[in-house]
């Protein structure tokens, strides 16, 4: 099921809508009020919790493990052959030495350097210097986000593809560090690709397990004990004031499934599935949505 199947999103949503108003105007204002305000009064419970509690979370029990992971993915990963590789995968002509390329990836002044030994390698320019940049950095990024993905998650490899791909600084930075201070790298990358996304994935799933529960310990506490009857008597009316609850009730349910879509893209988000930021971006409703929840 690839990005195709993009308004499957957009009718999962619409049924949301349609069937909370349906099933709140059925009940009435006086008998869903309360429901209506555990649903929101959870949401704003659920955000402060998984707000205060991801950074301990995440020093607690995953930075370690994060860094660990790091470790093993790039023991032995020398950076001067993905280059080398990068740049022969152009269609060049260019002939390579990983020596080299390696030394000039330990220099002042290493994409410059690169550029002229392609196009000496060659024996022409091999492409404009803008365009040569940007295709390295993007192929690099490529090759490298594959080899932290055989240990890290999709999220990872996510925010460095973001990050890294065209960004000549950073690809200096992270190929130098590789090369020269190895050892330095898993908190490198810890602090710059993985803590970020990993924090929003916690608070994701802090926020859903919270707003369960909380809502549980309202229905358990409060709906069977309370019920509002200003509105008895005026069956229309309390039909029409509960399908406007509806809609409240309606949006608390659509951020509860837009942050468990993004839970399900950060842990098994694959290119051109259905599963991706790609397909939500094609919606035309469910976007929407989807961007309001941008903290998780």
């Amino acid at each position: 099921m690839g990005t195709n199947f993009w308004w499957i999103y957009d009718i999962l949503a619409a049924a949301i809508v349609v069937l909370s108003i349906y099933s709140c105007a059925k009940k009435g204002f006086s008998k869903i009020i309360v429901l209506v305000i555990g649903c929101v009064v959870s949401i704003f419970l659920a955000s402060f919790v998984s707000q205060k509690s991801s950074q301990f979370i995440y020093d607690k029990f995953i930075k370690k493990t994060s860094i660990e992971a790091v470790e093993e993915a790039i023991e032995e990963y020398d950076p001067a052959v993905s280059v080398r590789e990068v740049i022969e995968d152009q269609g060049y002509g260019a002939v390579l030495e990983d020596s080299k390329v390696k030394k000039i990836l330990e220099s002042d002044d290493s994409m410059e350097r690169l550029y002229e030994y392609a196009n000496q390698a060659a024996g022409d320019v091999v492409d404009t210097h803008e365009n040569f940049k940007k295709t390295l950095t993007a192929g690099f990024t490529e090759l490298f986000s594959k080899q932290l993905g055989v240990k890290l998650p999709p999220y990872v490899t996510h925010e460095l593809t973001e990050k890294l791909s065209g960004n000549e600084k950073l690809f200096i930075e992270t190929t130098e560090m590789l090369l020269k201070s190895p050892d330095d790298v898993p908190e490198y990358i810890e602090e710059n690709y993985i803590r970020k996304p990993a924090l929003r994935l916690i608070k994701a799933f802090v926020f859903i397990i919270s707003y369960f529960i909380f809502m549980t310990l309202i229905r358990a506490l409060i709906y069977k004990t309370f019920r509002f009857g200003l509105l008895n008597g005026y069956d229309r009316l309390d039909k029409f004031a509960g399908g406007l609850l509806g809609v409240v009730q309606a949006g608390a349910m659509l951020i509860v499934m837009a942050v468990l879509v993004k839970i399900m893209i950060h842990v098994a988000e694959s290119e051109g599935s259905f599963i991706s930021y790609e397909t939500v971006e094609k919606t035309k409703f469910f976007r929407y949505v989807f961007d309001k929840v941008s903290n998780f």
